[in-house]
């Protein structure tokens, strides 16, 4: 239900959130590609070292396939928590908007977070069931991802929130446009 204390037309729809969406796939597949190769360079250095003295060819090799496969994944997992930190992705920070409670004010971190985890629940939910071995848990992850996913289309509507905002009680603002905690 729409409450009527609050300003939709200060809410960002879907646009500059795609935008900076763009934005950060760009950066993150760009940082998360020279952290892997740095990670894999720094891994292989080592383990060429340990497993064949002089001889780094195998270490290199592994070490760039295992910068390949976990150098984007710890990036992009970092790269992520900003906005679960901070209310806003770089992309966000580029576009001068930001995370806030959905009626304008200032949120705390612990929303920021829950709206993180939420929105990322098909990658929490794979990456606990390949850890702990309970497999549902992707699964589970997997279908919550896919009904996010849909949910992210709600921003069309009047409100301007996806289903994690509505959830977590939250909207994407100008960051100018948003107001202190408490003064609304």
């Amino acid at each position: 239900m729409l409450n009527s204390r609050v300003d939709f037309s200060k809410r960002i729809g879907f646009g500059k959130r795609f935008g900076a969406m763009i934005l950060d796939v760009l950066i993150g597949g760009f940082g998360g590609g020279i952290f892997g190769m740095v990670f894999g360079g720094s891994i292989g250095a080592l383990v060429g070292k340990a497993v064949g003295g002089e001889d780094t060819t195998v270490g290199g090799f592994l070490g760039a396939f295992i910068g390949f496969l976990l150098g984007p994944i710890i990036f992009t997992v970092v790269y992520g928590l900003i906005e679960g930190f901070s209310g806003a992705s770089v992309g966000k920070m580029i576009l001068g908007i930001k995370i806030a409670n959905e009626d304008g004010t200032k949120a705390k971190t612990g929303k920021y977070f829950s709206r993180y985890l939420l929105k990322n629940i098909a990658f929490i939910g794979a990456a606990l069931g390949y850890l702990t071995g309970i497999y549902i848990l992707k699964t589970i992850g997997g279908y919550g991802g896919l009904i996010i996913f849909i949910g992210c289309f709600f921003v069309l509507g009047a409100s301007k929130q996806s289903l994690h905002d509505k959830i977590v009680k939250t909207a994407v603002f100008l960051k100018k446009d948003i107001a202190p905690a408490g003064a609304v």
